[in-house]
């Protein structure tokens, strides 16, 4: 029994340790500026204005949309949730990813993944989403990764 509640505790720690990373000033406008895109009324205007601000290896062959995948599952479901989301974004939490590459041939791209936690409205009730940043190996700019849990 010892054990288990010693396992408990030193899980708790690290955890407590994991989510407590600094906000990235830019991880912060990214979100604020996908948030916006994403709240866009019309889907399709929307979709194009996220492609700004998301990895190509969320884009389609082309890079003028999103995957098929995406765009009728992940963006949708974001697209039609940001409304429950504080504008500007609140970060509660960052946690860093086991992510050190992304994307596949001319996609793939080595880099840091980072799950940013970001909170509700006061008024909406729910835990805070995370949505993936990757950081590119090369110091390119961050873009969004993950956006399913909005």
């Amino acid at each position: 029994m010892k054990t288990i509640v010693a396992l408990f505790l030193l899980f708790l720690f690290s955890s407590s340790i994991a989510q407590n990373i600094e906000v990235n000033p830019k991880a912060e406008t990214l979100l604020n500026d996908f948030m916006k895109a994403l709240a866009i009324k019309d889907a399709d205007e929307s979709a194009k204005e996220c492609l700004k601000y998301v990895h190509k290896s969320l884009k389609n062959a082309s890079g003028d949309d999103l995957t098929k995948d995406l765009r009728n599952f992940s963006f949708k479901k974001a697209h039609d949730n940001v409304k429950f989301y504080a504008n500007p974004v609140k970060i509660t939490r960052v946690r860093k990813n086991g992510v050190t590459a992304i994307g596949f041939k001319e996609t793939g791209e080595k880099g840091d993944e980072y799950s940013y936690f970001i909170s509700k409205k006061s008024d909406v009730k729910g835990m805070p989403a995370p949505v993936n940043i990757f950081f590119p190996a090369d110091g390119g700019e961050p873009k969004i990764s993950y956006m399913g849990s909005l």
